[in-house]
């Protein structure tokens, strides 16, 4: 799915590190993507835990959220929602071939079905004018309005699309498969070899398209054809990625997020996580190496005295206190964390 996974909360972070319960409503809804939009953001799910229907949230700040009125606040939509995006103005939601279509922020929504909804699109994004939407099937749906839709039969080969992105002049489509594809104008598209099975994520940072997917993978290109490919220690099944102009984020399975995993420019970032976080004295605290090219020789000191030449040590903390931890490779860079 674009961005988070299905979840029953949304978090909100600063740092890309630590991150903060928001304030969703109502509770237990399984949130399927988020987007940001000209006044806030904008959340869509494909149900909830206590039986309702999808819902619409959206929010200023990311930490409060309001329920978004469907048809004249007469219900859920007909439909389960899995991916969204927006353009100047207007925010498109799309899932089971139909859209929801919003032109206030996601406080009023209205509905549009589209195609049989055997065949979920579970994928969509825009351009700034054009929006273009897939998923389960060969078929790609182009819009103007996010409300009237064209399909392209045979735009793709077999897999899902579980993800698109505008840049460079081009849209990427990744999913589940063994290939990637492109296109122009969302109408033709052009096949070419995947970095890895099931990308879940993709976005353009500005110069570069980032993907994301199982086992760890992070993926870049610039014209979405040519894939350079990392792939994290511990592999973990990664689902979402952002970028705030200087660095990336991930999240995925098992509660992973991290933090600048990837230079794009080739060079060595060193980067780390932990978990617990907070955590407590006597109890361990395991720490992952995030840090991306240099060399295979790490230094780990801990504020306390100890140190480590482990990959992902674990290291107790005799007394409460804040220990400055600090990630060292031996070609020079370093990054520091207070725990």
């Amino acid at each position: 799915d674009g961005g988070l996974e299905a979840a029953t909360v949304i978090l909100t972070s600063s740092d890309g590190i630590r991150f903060s319960r928001s304030l969703a409503t109502p509770p237990g809804v399984a949130t399927a993507d988020v987007t940001a939009t000209d006044s806030g953001f904008v959340a869509v799910s494909n149900g909830t835990d206590w039986g309702g229907g999808p819902s619409l949230l959206y929010s200023t700040d990311g930490v409060v959220w309001n329920i978004g009125q469907f048809d004249g606040g007469t219900g859920f939509p007909p439909s389960e929602l899995d991916a969204v995006t927006s353009a100047p103005g207007r925010v498109v939601a799309v899932g089971n071939g139909a859209s929801v279509v919003s032109v206030d922020g996601g406080a009023t929504w209205t509905w549009s079905e589209f195609t049989d909804q055997r065949f979920s699109t579970r994928a969509v994004a825009t351009d700034g004018q054009i929006f273009v939407t897939a998923g389960e099937g060969r078929s790609a749906f182009t819009s103007s309005d996010g409300v009237i839709w064209e399909e392209h039969p045979g735009s793709f080969g077999s897999g899902q699309r579980n993800a698109i992105a505008w840049g460079n002049g081009r849209f990427v489509a990744v999913g589940d498969g063994l290939e990637v594809y492109t296109s122009p104008d969302g109408v033709t598209w052009t096949a070419a070899p995947s970095p890895t099975l099931h990308l879940h994520d993709v976005i353009f940072t500005g110069t570069d398209f980032v993907a994301v997917g199982d086992a760890g993978a992070v993926a870049w290109s610039t014209d979405g054809a040519a894939w350079s490919t990392h792939f994290i220690a511990d592999r973990p099944p990664l689902r979402g990625v952002a970028w705030n102009g200087t660095d990336l984020v991930v999240v995925g399975g098992w509660g992973y997020t991290a933090r600048s995993i990837c230079s794009l420019a080739g060079d060595t970032v060193a980067e780390f996580t932990w978990f617990p976080d907070p955590s407590l004295s006597g109890q361990p605290v395991r720490f992952w190496d995030l840090t991306v090219g240099g060399s295979d020789v790490r230094l780990w000191t801990f504020g306390d005295g100890a140190s480590s030449r482990d990959l992902n040590p674990s290291h107790v903390f005799q007394q409460p206190a804040e220990y400055e931890v600090q990630l060292s490779d031996s070609s020079g860079p370093s990054v520091s964390h207070t725990v």
